[in-house]
């Protein structure tokens, strides 16, 4: 028992030493407002009741950050986590002896669409990119929102998509652009 427990304290060892790696790694790419990376910035949205709403300081930091902000989105939408990696993930906040800043790869998705939704149209040039996203299943739930959170630059691309092959890709892209299309950008259950 001693022997496993001691290759699992190596191995989380391990993942938060690489963790710590790509973090000084992506740090200095990542764009900040007020001395505050986006990441910290996008934590805070997280954690705001109805983020989409653009209201409190952290929609406000997105804002000035302004379309710097897009790649960095773009790279959290299509992020991907491993299942090893999730279950560390989900592990570490189960136990309370430490916290470490690990967010999943959906969490990061959600978060990235609710920039997305606060920048608006200013986020259009990732519209092709993001367009790429829709194939994969895993990531093309969130590449709508993205779309969607785009807003109306979006219509010429969620036309086609509702030409495409998969039935997933068609239904959602003629959902969405009836939202779009009638100029609703809220959240309705109609």
């Amino acid at each position: 028992m001693k022997g496993r427990y001691q290759k699992l304290v190596l191995i989380l060892l391990g993942v938060a030493g690489a963790a710590l790696l790509f973090g000084v790694l992506l740090r200095s790419r990542e764009p900040a407002y007020q001395g505050k990376r986006l990441s910290a910035w996008l934590s805070d949205l997280a954690r705001t009741p109805y983020p989409e709403s653009g209201s409190g300081r952290a929609a406000e930091a997105i804002r000035a950050i302004g379309t710097n902000a897009v790649p960095y989105l773009v790279k959290n939408l299509k992020s991907k986590d491993p299942r090893f990696m999730e279950r560390i993930i989900l592990w570490t906040r189960k136990q309370t002896l430490v916290r470490p800043p690990l967010r999943l790869a959906s969490e990061r998705r959600h978060a990235a669409c609710d920039a997305l939704f606060i920048l608006g149209d200013k986020a259009k040039g990732a519209i092709p990119i993001i367009t790429a996203l829709l194939d994969d299943k895993d990531l093309s739930g969130d590449a709508f929102f993205a779309l969607f959170a785009i807003g109306t630059n979006s219509i010429p691309v969620l036309r086609e998509a509702c030409r495409d092959g998969k039935r997933y890709i068609r239904t959602q892209a003629a959902w969405l652009l009836g939202k779009l299309s009638s100029g609703n950008r809220g959240f309705t259950t109609s």
